[in-house]
């Protein structure tokens, strides 16, 4: 049986990256799999979240 192409159609956020090339996806609606690296493509549709980036300290590098 073939599995329907709908479960793949929709955005979905990475949660974790596992050894061996997989990783695991998260659906707003809940619904949470993993799936193989390979078959991960970058999402083109629609307007995408502000990229948050926290307030992060430098230090000097020691010599």
């Amino acid at each position: 049986s073939r599995k329907l192409k709908s479960r793949w159609s929709s955005p979905f956020t990475i949660a974790e990256i596992y050894p061996y090339g997989t990783a695991k996806l998260i659906h707003p609606d809940g619904y949470n799999f993993k799936v193989n690296c390979h078959r991960l493509k970058h999402y083109h549709g629609g307007d995408l979240p502000p990229l948050e980036i926290p307030d992060v300290t430098t230090f000097p590098k020691d010599k």
